[in-house]
């Protein structure tokens, strides 16, 4: 496939973002800011984490209704030096190579296209196992895979992560080579379409 594009951001949140993504466990999630998201999940795994020793940091790209509660969150975590909510950026998913672990904490989810696009740039994801994601996912085999809204469970997945263990490299380098055999354009495009036929008889 073509490579990324790269989105142009404001210098100020760019700069935010390059000294989120230095840490050594720099998660990105991209999703909307809802409750169905499991966002607030993902704050209190990072602030377990760095209770344990774990250098690590979040950035949110998206918006919603849950912004100022999870701004909140973060302030009574005491994570504002290490999670932002950065906003809606139009092609959010190329920012992704600059983190090294997709995080995907949803209670509740069909196919997001955005694990798609972890595994494309071949970043580490870890994942509930909520709706479609863990078929997407090969059951595990491309991405870690956790219970929905089990924080512990989370904490684990990243903590391998964050120790890029042999497992965690053999699942990111397998994950580019199932998109590009079964998520091509074309394909997703043909998929759409007999849906779409279906669907209007």
């Amino acid at each position: 496939p073509p490579p990324l594009p790269k989105t142009v951001l404001d210098q100020r949140l760019d700069e935010r973002i390059r000294k989120l993504s230095s840490h050594a466990l720099a998660i990105v999630a991209l999703a909307r800011l809802s409750h169905e998201k499991g966002l607030d999940l993902l704050l209190h795994a990072a602030a377990k984490l760095r209770r344990q020793g774990i250098d690590c940091s979040v950035t949110i790209f998206g918006e919603g209704e849950e912004r100022d509660r999870l701004q909140s969150l973060i302030q009574a975590l005491e994570l504002a030096p290490f999670a932002h909510l950065a906003g809606y950026v139009a092609d959010g998913w190329s920012q992704l190579p600059r983190f090294n672990c997709l995080a995907i904490p949803s209670l509740a989810e069909a196919c997001p296209l955005v694990a798609l696009e972890g595994m494309r740039a071949e970043i580490p994801i870890v994942a509930s196992m909520a709706g479609g994601l863990p078929g997407l996912l090969g059951r595990g085999q491309f991405g870690q895979l956790f219970p929905i809204a089990n924080t512990d469970a989370l904490c684990l997945a990243l903590t391998n992560v964050a120790n890029y263990t042999e497992e965690v490299r053999q699942m990111t380098c397998a994950s580019r080579a199932v998109v590009q055999e079964n998520y091509t354009s074309a394909r997703m495009a043909d998929a759409y379409e007999r849906l779409y036929r279906e669907m209007v008889g």
